[in-house]
């Protein structure tokens, strides 16, 4: 016994070490890092590492720089076209370029146009004195008005009152950084004091989008880990009725949790949307296995007999069941391992991990604690026929013995109804789509979007070869396509080096009709514009892009948009040109066919290695594809319902089926464990179904109903994949025990498996009676 605690003691040490729950000169002294775990709040962590499309992308960027671009809606309680809301445009518009790490800004407060004295201006020079002259101000009204890159990319037509502002950031420079270098709270800081109450400021962009994906992440981990060890705590202590063992299990839950998050640590890994539900997963699961092995103790020692043995053959009898259940599960999350998506792999692997770390150190220290417990008085005088529980488990078993074909033909036409549903699922990969409708970068994409400023955007790259990219005859192929694809649904805006020069030859015919035209005056504009038409053609003018904006978009959507272009390039433009569609949105578009690729080989891997275990297990294939009838079932339905009310798949829903048939399976090996034993003893279907139902459906019910509760935790989460996700598995786990305790012994009684003491099948001693 010395021997175990001793064990104990250095087990509970290394897992604090190793989780970085011991700092300072211990954990240095022993080289191992003590640091916390990082967040990655990027979007471009569900991007393909070897998708041919994010190469391009990256001869995109090369050539025309960053993207990473803020955009500020300012809607004015006047018409953006007042003096005062100029001057305030004009003010935010230069104390945002004085900022750092921004490169270029463009609003109304940097377009140039041309006056009617003949000179070009910006709106510093309509400004500049106190009071600006009314008919200036109306022909800068006409001019902007006149300009169709300012009509379709700065301003709302819709409203006359919101105006945009788009910051550019230096080259090299993410989201994160920006965020973590305070560039986004300096922009705050400018709007704050530059704008009074009467003004509503929307921000969105990728370091909006970073900044809130961390906030949320960060309050989400602290929701999950707490919420889960509190309902598994009053859901312990429900059972048991013994703060003592409330205790042992939390403390054996965070062992588990520190040996995992320290590997997970040690193997640079950071946390995700998706990797942040991690635990409440092992919490779930430690306390799973938990729950089974002291409802096993507590039968052993209501049996009589010296606390010892009672111990002894509690291991006995739970090891191999719960290495079992442990390796099932771990297969189910580590079938997650097969999909292409970062994120849903790393789930998958440290989730497979730490479900196999639970098993070693559950019968690593839990067997410790039982030694010194006492016979369970309270459960004694329950009576075990009397728990009502029990009372609802035998009426199970009376269904399954008379009405077996009754039960078989419901789920058959469950079953048939979930496919159809399966027909029906879509898949959303827009991670805007991921957050809930009250957070700030929602309500102003939908806000831009009712006001026709589209902020999804995808980029059309055009390559040449030969001609200069600049050359009339290419310019007026992609004139063209821009008018065309201005035409096509859910377009907002479209912006090209064509639209440019366009308004350049504009602005030169003006200058020019007004007689007081000189070239001096072009200097200024012409570094101007060539500043502009930078981020629009490469410096060897062999590439341009177009720019289109989108509005009420999907992952659907967004996919015929790309499909419409690639169909019609051909029409626009010549067999010399390269014309491909590329940019960030293209990158997480193309994930919504990994995921429905991936969803089907996890599955597929998940099916076919945990009915091989379970045949080699039961040595017989019958059993192993008879035990996957109440695992898939739950499953089927699940997606099905998803199909039927509208739940796409996401980086987390996706790995719903994965994660419910390593985990439903559990059952389905805990009653055949125990179905064995009683079918060996009884020789008799019926009383070996009665038997079993009512020594181990009740602990399978307690586990199947913590898991059920726990998941339902991720629902008061601020991600709605994630709410999804918890909902979604925690019915799968609730119908599954249902499933279980009434479709597998039906199975088994239709398709007369019966065990012997060598495993092998005889002739049922009783057939199936009724229906």
């Amino acid at each position: 016994m010395l021997a175990l605690s001793v064990a104990a003691a250095v087990t509970l040490f290394l897992g604090a070490v190793v989780g970085g729950v011991v700092p300072g000169p211990l954990a240095r002294s022993l080289r191992i890092p003590a640091s916390g775990i990082e967040i990655d709040a990027s979007t471009r962590s569900f991007v393909l590492k070897n998708d041919p499309d994010r190469k391009y992308y990256d001869l995109y960027l090369d050539r025309f720089g960053s993207d990473t671009m803020l955009a500020v809606g300012i809607e004015s309680p006047d018409s953006y076209f007042e003096e005062a809301e100029l001057r305030r445009t004009l003010a935010v518009t230069r104390r945002i370029e004085a900022l750092g790490d921004v490169k270029r800004v463009l609003s109304l407060a940097t377009v140039v146009y041309p006056t009617a004295d003949g000179r070009l201006a910006d709106l510093g020079d309509l400004l500049a004195a106190d009071s600006a002259d009314p008919a200036a101000l109306r022909q800068f009204a006409d001019q902007m008005n006149a300009n169709r890159i300012v009509c379709e990319y700065l301003i709302s037509q819709e409203d006359g009152r919101t105006s945009m502002i788009f910051v550019y950031f230096a080259n090299g420079l993410d989201g994160e950084e920006i965020v973590s270098r305070g560039g986004i709270d300096d922009i705050r800081r400018v709007l704050d004091d530059e704008l009074d109450e009467g003004h509503t400021v929307q921000l969105v962009g990728n370091p909006i989008l970073r900044e809130a994906l961390r906030r949320i992440i960060l309050s989400d981990l602290f929701i999950f880990i707490g919420a889960t060890q509190i309902l598994a705590a009053l859901a312990v202590f429900a059972i048991f009725r013994s703060l003592r063992i409330v205790v042992v299990i939390m403390a054996f839950v965070w062992v588990t949790l520190a040996w995992t998050f320290g590997i997970f640590v040690l193997a640079d890994q950071k946390l995700t949307l998706v990797t942040a539900i991690l635990s409440p997963l092992l919490i779930t699961v430690c306390v799973t296995i938990a729950v089974h092995i002291f409802v096993h103790h507590n039968e052993e020692r209501l049996a009589g007999g010296p606390a010892r043995d009672a111990l002894r053959e509690t291991v006995r009898r739970m090891g191999k069941p719960c290495f079992l259940t442990s390796l099932t599960t771990a297969i189910g999350l580590g079938s997650l391992a097969v999909n292409r998506i970062g994120p849903i792999r790393a789930f998958g692997v440290f989730g497979a991990l730490g479900t196999m770390l639970s098993f070693v150190l559950a019968f690593a220290l839990l067997p410790i604690a039982l030694d010194g417990f006492r016979a369970p008085a309270g459960e004694a005088r329950v009576g075990r026929t009397r728990h009502p529980v029990l009372r609802i488990l035998g009426r199970f078993s009376r269904v399954c013995v008379t009405h077996p074909w009754t039960t078989l033909v419901l789920a058959a036409v469950v079953a048939a109804g979930a496919i159809v549903g399966i027909t029906r699922l879509q898949v959303e990969t827009r991670i805007v789509s991921y957050f809930k409708a009250r957070e700030p970068i929602v309500k102003a994409y939908r806000s831009f979007d009712r006001k026709g400023l589209g902020i999804t955007g995808l980029e059309v790259m055009i390559t040449s070869k030969t001609a200069n990219i600049l050359s009339e005859p290419v310019q007026s192929q992609i004139d063209r396509f821009t008018e065309h694809m201005r035409g096509q649904p859910h377009v907002a805006s479209v912006i090209s080096s064509a639209d440019y020069l366009r308004e350049q030859d504009r602005i030169l015919a003006e200058l020019k009709k007004s007689g007081n035209f000189s070239l001096p005056e072009l200097v200024p504009a012409a570094a101007k514009a060539k500043e502009v038409m930078r981020s629009f053609v490469s410096p060897d003018r062999t590439s341009t892009r177009i720019n289109i904006r989108l509005t009420n978009v999907t992952s659907k959507v967004l996919l015929e948009v790309i499909r419409g272009i690639n169909r019609d390039k051909g029409g626009f433009f010549d067999a010399a040109l390269d014309v491909r569609v590329t940019g960030g949105t293209k990158l997480y578009a193309n994930v919504v066919g990994t995921l429905v690729n991936g969803q089907i080989r996890s599955i597929a891997v998940a099916f076919v290695a945990i009915t091989i275990v379970m045949a080699v297990v039961f040595r017989s294939l019958k059993i192993g594809l008879i035990s996957m009838v109440p695992t898939m079932l739950p499953v089927l339905i699940t997606l099905g319902m998803m199909g039927w009310v509208g739940i796409a798949l996401n980086g987390a829903t996706v790995m719903i089926a994965s994660v419910a048939i390593g985990i439903v399976v559990d059952s389905t090996i805990h009653f055949l464990h125990r179905y064995r034993r009683e079918f060996i003893a009884a020789h008799d279907f019926g009383t070996a179904i009665s038997r079993t139902l009512l020594t181990i459906g009740r602990p399978i019910s307690y586990a199947v109903l913590i898991l059920s509760c726990s998941f339902v935790i991720l629902a008061f989460g601020n991600f709605n994949p994630t709410n999804y996700f918890g909902i979604m598995t925690a019915f799968t786990m609730f119908i599954s025990l249902f499933i279980t305790l009434l479709l597998l012994p039906v199975c088994l009684n239709l398709f007369h498996f019966r065990f012997e003491k060598n495993n092998s099948k005889q002739a049922p001693k009783s057939p199936a009676r009724g229906d």
